[in-house]
């Protein structure tokens, strides 16, 4: 429970990276609820700024959406695609930040708005300087 209410409390980057990567076991040993986890994503993944974390966390947070949501997996996935876009709105043009959330936003998409949103963006009919 601290862990999830007060992760981005924590000052130093391997420490942020190993509750992430305890947070992750805890769901595959059932002992924290995978909802929980996207949720704690949603919630203080965008303020990570290191972007080799955030990566980090992208691979464990995909494990999580695609093996251990069972109710609602599109639903919970689109919620994540709408942080990663915003971030990716938000980094600096050109930055392997910007990349990176790129990345999660480009997989995450399952709603039809987002996945035109993202065809535009792909087909250059939507200007994101630096992302495509």
């Amino acid at each position: 429970e601290y862990a999830l209410s007060k992760l981005e409390q924590v000052t130093d980057g391997l420490t942020r990276r190993g509750v992430w990567l305890t947070l992750v076991e805890m769901v595959r040993d059932g002992q924290l609820a995978p909802e929980r986890f996207v949720e704690a994503f949603t919630r203080s993944g965008s303020r990570e700024k290191d972007p080799m974390i955030v990566a980090g966390i992208f691979d464990r947070l995909h494990d999580v959406l695609d093996h251990y949501l069972s109710k609602d997996a599109d639903g919970w996935s689109e919620r994540v695609h709408q942080v990663a876009y915003r971030e990716m709105e938000r980094a600096q043009a050109g930055s392997d930040s910007q990349k990176t959330w790129f990345e999660l936003a480009a997989t995450t998409a399952t709603a039809s708005p987002s996945l035109a949103r993202l065809e535009e963006l792909l087909d250059g009919k939507r200007s994101r300087p630096g992302a495509a």
